[in-house]
Order: C-alpha cells, then structure tokens, then sequence
C-alpha cells in the first residue's frame, strides 16, 4: 500500500491545524473533515444558502462529497460565506513523518537494520532515502535533547 492511499488522523496533528478545521471538525467530525480537506483542500468554496435546492451544484458537490446530513450542517453554520478550505500541508507533513518514524522504529524494534526499514519504507512513503536520513537524525536530536530535561 503506498502512503497516499492512507487516510490521515487529522486527531493526531491537531495543534497544528488552521482554526477553520478545528470548527470543521467540531462540527462534522473528524473522517468527514478529512474527506473534505482531501477533495477540495486548496479551494474557498461559497456555501450556499439551501444545499438542497436543485441546480446548486456546489450544494450537490458537498451532498455527494460528505451525504444529506453533514451537508446541511455545513450549509446552517456556513451559509452564504465563503469557506476557504486549507490543505493542511503542515499538519499532514507532520503526520506523515511520525507515521514514518513509528513504521521505522517498529521495524528496527523487530529486528530490521535501520537501512532495511528505510529501504521498506521509502518507496511506500515516495521519499528519498536521504529525506528519510535527515528526518530520522532531526527526531533523535530533539528526543535526546529532551532527555537533558
């Protein structure tokens, strides 16, 4: 499976999400938020008054995207505003590279070489080895760092 067939857990990178999504989350919850952000993070998407009404297509993009119900939560809270949906790159990168470390660790913990793991790992995530050296080299830095406290 490669990494970007994974859904994230937006739960796990929380703090580092735009107020927006927060709202969107307490709102809609987190797997329709993350639904949302992956089809149309980037995009401000006016929301309009009715979702229901016939011809409104982004009204029917959002039905279709997230269902009847979550749509109309949306369009109540939101309506007639312009959304701006983030990417959410910052938090997803920080996702993706605990995700890595931990991948790597548990195949260290189980006996791989760190080469090993990162050879695994690197086509999975499309990184280069040399991304995953540095990332690796950065966290273990900081985890000792802490150990000094």
């Amino acid at each position: 499976m490669k990494f970007n067939e994974i859904k994230p857990d937006l739960s796990q990178v929380e703090a580092l999400l735009p107020s927006v999504v927060i709202e969107l989350i307490s709102l809609i919850g987190y797997a329709k938020t993350e639904e949302m952000i992956s089809h149309l993070g980037g995009i401000t998407f006016k929301v309009g008054k009715s979702v229901r009404k016939k011809g409104n297509r982004r009204g029917e993009l959002l039905i279709e995207l997230l269902g009847k119900e979550t749509a109309a939560i949306i369009e109540k809270h939101f309506g007639s505003e312009p959304l701006y949906i983030p990417r959410c790159d910052s938090a997803l990168r920080e996702w993706r590279n605990r995700r890595f470390i931990d991948e790597h660790n548990a195949l260290v913990a189980a006996g791989e070489s760190s080469r090993f793991a990162r050879i695994t790992l690197c086509p999975k995530y499309g990184v280069t080895d040399r991304w995953a050296q540095k990332l690796l080299a950065e966290r273990q830095v900081s985890s000792q760092q802490l150990d000094l406290l």
